[in-house]
């Protein structure tokens, strides 16, 4: 639900059983990556958008609402809000 507060759990920057925070901003995003720098090009959609920061370290790890359910998997970070 857009507005919920969310926890996102993992190892950013290498710095392990981190917790931040953030709310639900949207979902049903649509996400592609530029193939340029190497980049595969990839287009994923329904991808859940929050607030709490996401690093380097944050994919794979839980994104949970306070309830303790599992609403996501961190995936990506955008580096170029275009």
């Amino acid at each position: 639900e857009v507005g919920q507060i969310v926890l996102a759990m993992g190892s950013p920057l290498g710095l392990s059983s981190s917790v931040t925070q953030g709310i639900v901003s949207a979902l049903g995003r649509t996400v592609s990556e530029s193939r340029a720098g190497g980049g595969t090009g990839a287009t994923i959609a329904n991808m859940v958008q929050t607030s709490a920061a996401i690093n380097p370290g944050n994919s794979g790890g839980a994104l949970v609402n306070l309830d303790s359910q599992v609403i996501g998997i961190p995936t990506l970070a955008a580096t170029d809000p275009q």
